[in-house]
């Protein structure tokens, strides 16, 4: 498998299309090399010419989906294939689309249960070697799929603001479904803590993780949760999969920020506001 520091080398070697240029001096001549900003990179990548390492998996299953057999592949045009089969074939969750959920095919081919969108690309390099002398310009230009770049839009979870979040000492109260499932991970000093930092949720939610690693992951991703038989899904919306760059939103959506007046009660305190106005439900849309 090519590392990715052999891979940039190789990248390095496709003409770029940014090129270099000759700076020129009255005492002497030096070359100066222009390198690439990110985005440059990212074009590049995308609009490269590629074949399939042999015996390749992925290859065999573009094959038989798409009908067509190339010696030769953009990986931009590799990308479209996979979103395409994956939108139709709705092989995501409904709740958390962002996470592709592979059928045994699509497993086979890139060797992993379950990942977000943004690994597609990683997983498909795998399978792939990059074509020397070309010009990845010429590619572009040539090439019905036009986009600058991959990705998703940010993830709407929550009315919690980055601010607020970043304020360590804010402290939030979790919604009830939740909040039973984390109480078993607290310490025996604040198994009837009312309030928490958000820093503190988040701790509770990976230990609880941690807890079940042989139950909630695949070992060929241990990146992606598979809760869709832990109530933890439930807990967190109905989602049956989540990343790990996923978590911090999927806690925003299910904390509720406190005044000071509350922040020393404890669930079992009188005082506590009536429970059914603290926990609004707040819908996770990803």
């Amino acid at each position: 498998m090519m590392s990715k520091a052999a891979f940039n080398h190789s990248l390095n070697r496709v003409e770029l299309g940014v090129g270099s240029y000759m700076h020129h001096s009255s005492q002497n001549q030096s070359q100066t090399q222009h390198y690439p900003s990110p985005k440059e990179l990212n074009m590049v990548t995308l609009y490269s010419r590629y074949r399939f390492k042999p015996k390749s998996k992925l290859k065999e299953y573009l094959d038989i989906k798409t009908n067509i057999k190339r010696s030769y592949y953009l990986l931009v045009e590799i990308m479209e294939k996979i979103k395409v089969i994956v939108r139709s074939e709705k092989l995501y969750d409904p709740k958390n689309p962002s996470i592709i959920m592979c059928d045994p095919n699509l497993e086979t081919a890139l060797n992993v249960k379950d990942l977000h969108v943004t690994e597609v690309r990683h997983q498909i390099l795998k399978h792939l070697t990059l074509v020397r002398h070309q010009n990845w310009q010429l590619n572009y230009n040539s090439c019905f799929i036009k986009r600058g770049d991959i990705s998703i839009p940010p993830a709407k979870t929550s009315n919690v603001t980055t601010a607020q979040v970043s304020n360590k000492d804010v402290k939030y109260v979790v919604k009830p479904l939740l909040m039973g499932l984390l109480r078993s991970e607290c310490d025996e000093k604040d198994r009837t803590k009312a309030a928490f930092t958000f820093d503190e949720v988040i701790s509770l939610l990976f230990k609880y993780l941690l807890r079940r690693r042989g139950t909630l992951f695949d070992s060929r991703n241990i990146k992606v949760a598979r809760v869709h038989l832990d109530p933890l899904g439930r807990a967190l919306g109905g989602i049956v999969r989540f990343h790990r760059c996923q978590a911090e939103n999927l806690l925003k959506a299910q904390i509720t920020r406190i005044g000071d007046d509350f922040i020393s009660h404890s669930f079992g305190n009188s005082c506590i506001p009536n429970v059914e106005q603290l926990y609004e439900d707040i819908e996770v849309d990803i």
